[in-house]
């Protein structure tokens, strides 16, 4: 099984390329990545753990490398960390530690938050980290990391940006960390 999962996230991503690189038929992967990535979140709750961990590391890995995966990967790898924060024990991908699946979300959404970001892939992200529950460190670190994103996108997506920024101010419940927010964003 997790072999199968990290092939179809290669095919995602090797399909984008192509089709990015004018190879393919853009309107025919978008189908078709829409309904394998529907597949394995209609499948996902009965994935293996180490499947989950695999996957979401493959996408995150992918993501930190600045590329830039097929739209529908980040709706994939919102619904894989909801389901991994809900695992009892996840071991850490190379690794033998074994920690919660909220730690395990914790460090993935840490991992994401602290690289750079490719700028096709601000949108997707910001859409991506509004979709997912964190505790408040992480809220605070995507909100502040989106917040980074303005200026590497183009004015037309501004809107939509905001927006996702808007819903992931609207999780913070501790009005000190708001204020927190808008100093550590005005001092960068």
């Amino acid at each position: 099984m997790p072999v199968s999962i990290s092939h179809h996230i290669r095919l995602l991503q090797a399909g984008n390329d192509s089709a990015s690189s004018g190879g393919g038929n853009s309107t025919q992967l978008d189908e078709l990545a829409g309904k394998l990535v529907n597949t394995l979140i209609d499948v996902g709750q009965s994935f293996p753990v180490d499947a989950l961990v695999q996957s979401i590391n493959a996408i995150t890995e992918t993501i930190r490398q600045q590329q830039h995966p097929h739209s529908s990967t980040f709706e994939l790898l919102s619904r894989l960390l909801v389901i991994a924060a809900n695992a009892d024990a996840v071991s850490l991908p190379d690794s033998h530690e074994e920690i919660t699946g909220v730690e395990f979300r914790d460090f993935i959404l840490d991992r994401i938050c602290t690289a750079p970001w490719n700028p096709k892939s601000v949108l997707p992200l910001a859409t991506l980290l509004g979709d997912v529950d964190m505790e408040s460190k992480q809220l605070e670190m995507a909100i502040v990391k989106v917040m980074k994103q303005f200026k590497h996108i183009d004015a037309t997506d501004l809107p939509h940006l905001i927006y996702n920024l808007l819903l992931l101010s609207s999780k913070v419940t501790d009005l000190g960390s708001e204020w927190r927010l808008c100093a550590s964003y005005s001092s960068s």
